[in-house]
């Protein structure tokens, strides 16, 4: 099993689509995933945004506005304290290889067979709950669910309502997962 968030919700789909990975996983969840984080941005801006890629990695672009991650201020504030987060505005070549690998991705979702569990808030301003709305319609998978969770943003776990998406994610795990804690008790 494995779950991953954001830009780790893409790797964690591209990883799945790596050449014989299914077969060493027995599930997939993806909360927030950054299959797509370009929505709205027009062909132009994009191409300019390439070049500026190739060119200039390392500049930094605009920062997300503050309140992006979570309606519960006190998770934005605990973001800002902890001296291990990343706040620093993304880099261009960053940015364009993560458009890259979520164009890759979706282009090869067809072949994602194992089960889903997908989650994105729907008021997720970093990456687009379209990108999870894709996923879900486009994976092979005969055992996919979506769950988009109604005025939530970007970190689902961390939102007032947390520990309901908690709770999903568990309840998916035992359907699908359910250990026999009994087996080996004489």
């Amino acid at each position: 099993m494995l779950l991953g968030h954001s830009m780790g919700g893409l790797i964690t789909v591209r990883f799945s689509l790596a050449d014989g990975r299914q077969s060493d996983l027995a599930g997939l969840i993806v909360t927030g995933a950054a299959l797509i984080i370009d929505e709205g941005v027009h062909p132009l801006v994009r191409r300019v945004g390439r070049l500026v890629a190739r060119l200039a990695p390392d500049l930094p672009l605009i920062p997300p506005k503050p309140g992006v991650l979570s309606t519960d201020p006190a998770v934005e504030l605990a973001f800002l304290a902890d001296p291990l987060t990343y706040k620093a505005p993304a880099r261009a070549g960053l940015v364009d290889q993560m458009i890259r690998a979520g164009l890759d991705a979706r282009a090869r979702l067809d072949r994602l067979t194992l089960p889903l569990l997908v989650m994105h808030g729907t008021d997720d301003r970093l990456t687009s709950p379209a990108g999870s709305r894709f996923l879900r319609e486009r994976a092979a998978s005969p055992d996919k669910t979506l769950v988009l969770w109604p005025g939530m943003r970007h970190e689902i776990f961390n939102e007032p309502d947390g520990a309901v998406v908690v709770t999903t994610v568990l309840d998916w795990l035992d359907a699908r997962f359910a250990l026999d804690l009994t087996a080996g008790q004489g």
